[in-house]
C-alpha cells in the first residue's frame, strides 16, 4: 500500500468540446450543481470540467471518499429533484467565479484557432449560461453523465480488492459527438483581447510538450519578466487537443501601458528560440523537471493517472511515464528548437484590446504577425450595402441623427451597417450564437468575431434590436438565447 491519504476521482467524458455554442458553459454548471445535490459534508473535494471531461474527487478516509462518491452518483442518477431555486443559487456562484466570462462571449486563444465550437469554445467566455434553464441542465445530465462513458481514479492507500460500488445511469440517446472542422482564423495572426496582457499560443507534439513548456517557462520568464521587467506574471500554459497535438500557451500578465512592448519582446523571444534554440538553462530546466519527476512517486502516479483516463475514455494510446521521463531528461536543444520552429506557423497572439498599438498594421509588421482586429463584418461597397437593405426599414445612428448619414438595416438573410464612407454586412446564417439581454443583441460569429446591436446606439434602437431578433428567430431559432431582464431576475425562484 502507498502511504498517504485516500484519494478517489470519478471522470466523465463530456467537456466544454462538446457543448453546441447556444448551451455553452452547461457542462461547468451541471459540475457545480451535481456536487451540490450530492450534499454538504466535510470532505475534501472539487469538481473540474476541462477540455473533454469532467471530474470530481475527494481527499480523506477511504469511507468518506466512498461515501461523497456515491452520493454524488446517486445525485447524477436522481438529476430529476434539481429545483430551480437550486439552478439560480448556482447561477449567482458561477457568476462570481468569473464576471467577465460569464456576461460576455469572450475568444479565448482556442477560439480563435478553432471558431467557436468544439475545443474553441475552452476557455472561452459564455455569456448563454444566464440563459438556461433547470430542464436543459437534467436533460445535458442525463445524456452525458453515463457510465459507460466513465471511470473511477483511486490513489493512495487502498487494498488490492477494494470494491467502489459506484454506479452511474447507462447511456441514453442523444449522445452526439461534436467534431466540426475548425472555422477559426487562419494562421499565424494576431488580435486584440479584452483579457488584458498579452499571450503567445502554438500547437506542438504531444511527446515533446512537457519539455517545451518547461522550457519555455524558464528562456520566457528570463526575458520578459527577469530581464525586461515587463509583467509579474509569465505563465506556461498546455492542453491536450487530441493524442498527438498540444496546445502551449505563454500568458503574460503585463499591464495596458506595457502590453504592447511586453507582446513585442515575447514575439522576438519566441523567433529567437526557433532560430538558436532555447538555450543551455532553458534545456537544463526542461531535463531538471524530468528527474525530479523522476524521482517523485506521488507526481508519477498523477501522471499515470492522467494517461489512464484518456486512454480510457478518449481512445488514446497508452503511455510509458518512465520512459517518456528518462527520454526528457536527455532532450537536446536542436529537437526542441526544431519542434519549435515548425510550431510557430501555428502562432495566435493576443494583445489587450486597450493597448496602445498605434498604426495595427505597423504594429503585425513589428512581429511579423497579420493583424486581425475581429471586426465583426464582411466589409461590402456602401452602394452594394444600400442595395441589398433596398425596401427594408433602416435605423440611423442616434449620436448622428441629424446628418442622416451612417444607418443600420436587416434583411432576411443579413444584418447591414454603413458607417461614412464603408459599410459591412452580417451573414446571419454564419451566427454561432445569438444572446439578447435587455436593450441590445450580440451577434456571435463561428470564428468568435462578435456584433452588438445596443438600442441606445440607434434611433428606436429598441425595435432595431426586436428586428435582428425576429430574423435570428426565422434563421435559427435554436441560436438565439434570452438573458432575463433585471426584472425578471427578481421574480426567478430563489433569486
Amino acid at each position: 500500500m502507498r502511504p498517504g491519504p485516500h484519494g478517489i476521482e470519478l471522470v466523465i467524458a463530456v467537456g466544454q468540446q462538446d457543448e453546441p455554442p447556444q448551451l455553452a458553459g452547461i457542462t461547468h454548471l451541471a459540475e457545480h450543481l451535481l456536487i451540490r445535490l450530492a450534499g454538504v459534508d466535510a470532505t475534501f473535494k472539487d469538481g473540474v470540467t476541462g477540455l473533454a471531461t469532467v471530474s470530481f474527487s475527494a481527499t480523506g478516509t477511504a469511507e468518506t471518499c466512498l461515501d461523497f462518491a456515491r452520493r454524488l452518483c446517486t445525485a447524477v442518477a436522481d438529476v430529476d429533484r434539481l429545483t430551480d431555486e437550486q439552478l439560480a443559487l448556482e447561477l449567482r456562484i458561477v457568476e462570481s467565479e468569473d464576471p467577465l466570462r460569464f456576461h460576455e462571449t469572450i475568444p479565448s486563444l482556442w477560439t480563435i484557432r478553432h471558431g467557436l465550437q468544439g475545443a474553441g469554445l475552452f476557455g472561452a467566455g459564455t455569456s448563454t449560461v444566464g440563459t438556461l434553464t433547470r430542464d436543459e441542465v437534467v436533460a445535458w445530465v442525463r445524456t452525458w453523465f453515463t457510465g459507460d462513458h466513465a471511470v473511477v481514479v483511486l490513489t493512495g492507500p487502498w487494498a488490492d480488492d477494494v470494491a467502489p460500488g459506484l454506479a452511474l445511469p447507462s447511456a441514453a440517446g442523444g449522445r452526439v459527438r461534436r467534431r466540426a472542422a475548425p472555422s477559426g482564423l487562419s494562421l499565424p495572426v494576431a488580435v486584440p483581447t479584452s483579457l488584458g496582457g498579452t499571450a503567445l499560443s502554438v500547437l506542438v507534439p504531444a511527446d515533446l510538450g512537457p519539455s517545451l513548456a518547461h522550457a519555455a517557462q524558464q528562456r520566457f520568464f528570463t526575458e520578459v519578466r527577469h530581464d525586461a521587467g515587463l509583467a509579474y506574471v509569465v505563465d506556461v500554459q498546455t492542453d491536450r487537443v487530441d493524442a498527438d497535438t498540444v496546445q502551449l500557451d505563454v500568458v503574460v500578465g503585463a499591464s495596458t501601458e506595457r502590453a504592447r512592448e511586453a507582446a513585442e519582446a515575447l514575439v522576438r523571444a519566441a523567433r529567437d528560440v526557433a532560430e538558436h534554440g532555447f538555450g543551455d538553462q532553458a534545456v537544463a530546466r526542461a531535463r531538471l523537471t524530468a528527474s525530479v519527476t523522476l524521482a517523485d512517486e506521488d507526481a508519477r502516479v498523477g501522471i499515470v493517472a492522467e494517461d489512464a483516463v484518456r486512454a480510457a475514455l478518449l481512445g488514446h494510446p497508452a503511455e510509458d511515464c518512465v520512459a517518456e521521463l528518462r527520454a526528457e531528461q536527455s532532450i537536446d536543444d536542436e529537437t526542441l528548437r526544431t519542434a519549435w520552429a515548425r510550431a510557430l506557423e501555428t502562432a495566435v497572439v493576443m494583445v489587450d484590446e486597450d493597448a496602445d498599438l498605434g498604426d495595427t498594421d505597423e504594429f503585425g509588421e513589428a512581429i511579423g504577425m497579420r493583424w486581425d482586429d475581429l471586426t465583426p463584418a464582411v466589409a461590402v461597397g456602401p452602394r452594394e450595402a444600400a442595395r441589398a437593405a433596398k425596401g427594408h426599414r433602416r435605423w440611423r445612428n442616434a449620436l448622428l441623427a441629424p446628418l442622416a448619414s451612417d444607418w443600420g438595416a436587416v434583411t432576411d438573410e443579413q444584418v447591414l451597417i454603413k458607417s461614412g464612407d464603408r459599410a459591412w454586412t452580417v451573414a446571419l446564417a454564419d451566427v454561432a450564437v445569438a444572446v439578447a439581454s435587455d436593450g441590445e443583441v450580440v451577434l456571435v460569429m463561428r470564428d468568435g468575431r462578435r456584433l452588438r446591436v445596443e438600442a441606445d446606439g440607434w434611433l428606436r434602437g429598441a425595435s432595431f434590436v426586436s428586428a435582428v431578433e425576429a430574423a435570428m428567430t426565422r434563421v435559427a431559432p435554436e441560436r438565439l438565447r434570452r438573458v432575463p431582464t433585471p426584472a425578471e431576475e427578481q421574480e426567478r425562484p430563489g433569486a
